[in-house]
């Protein structure tokens, strides 16, 4: 089949979409079938985002790279490592200078880690034990945004000779209130390319946003669910969650 003409404005950021879709649309920026599962594992697997990467791979044509802008990352500003329990904080700037948190948790499997994922930049929830909560600035994180969490701290785990096993997304911000963006992300982090994550692997936490967890059910999501309570009894919960005042 003949290559379809792209213009750099159709090609989509396949961290923006469902896997799934973009399996169904990279046709028409010119990929030929035959290598959209191995374009997917250069960029969510290998986390290369230059279009010349793609064609040492072989995955596309000279002719496209030229026509397609890198892709956007985070920008690492720290790393931080616990002396206590060997957790790792990594620190981000969003391409609108905000900071973003991620953390990588050791496993007691040896040489496992889990890597903790924000949603968002602050949050809207006001829970009182958190300082999310207390941040001037709040917005969804783009699925790409959370995807680049991953992909930076995986690298970091693999220097230290750990790999990735699981991931939650129990960082800064309400993950059911960035509900589409969540759920693209945890489906590329299962996608069968590089470095895959087990759907029984992945996490999603919330401090209970019904009608979320009610669409999550309902749409029968292969990733755990998990609800942070915030306190042992109901009288404790709604003195540090404002949302179980009201639900």
């Amino acid at each position: 089949m003949a290559e379809l003409p792209l213009e750099k404005s159709t090609f989509t950021d396949p961290r923006c979409v469902s896997p799934v879709i973009f399996e169904q649309t990279a046709l028409g920026f010119g990929v030929h079938p035959s290598n959209v599962r191995a374009l997917l594992s250069a960029i969510i697997g290998s986390g290369e985002l230059e279009p010349a990467a793609w064609v040492r791979r072989g995955v596309i044509p000279q002719r496209l790279a030229t026509q397609i802008e890198p892709l956007p990352a985070l920008e690492l500003q720290s790393c931080t490592t616990s002396p206590t329990d060997g957790f790792q904080k990594l620190l981000f700037l969003t391409p609108d200078n905000l900071p973003v948190e991620t953390v990588i948790i050791p496993l007691k499997k040896a040489n496992r880690v889990s890597i903790c994922l924000s949603s968002q930049v602050g949050c809207v929830m006001g829970c009182t034990f958190c300082a999310t909560a207390r941040m001037p600035e709040r917005r969804n994180l783009k699925s790409w945004e959370i995807i680049d969490q991953m992909k930076h701290a995986r690298s970091i785990a693999a220097q230290a000779g750990k790999r990735v096993s699981g991931a939650v997304f129990m960082g800064m911000g309400e993950p059911f209130l960035n509900y589409r963006n969540v759920l693209i992300t945890a489906e590329h982090l299962c996608y069968p390319v590089l470095h895959a994550i087990s759907s029984k692997s992945i996490t999603i936490s919330t401090v209970g946003i019904l009608d979320k967890i009610v669409q999550f059910t309902a749409e029968e999501r292969p990733f755990r669910l998990s609800i942070s309570l915030g306190g042992a009894t109901d009288q404790q919960r709604r003195e540090l969650v404002p949302v179980a005042a009201r639900t």
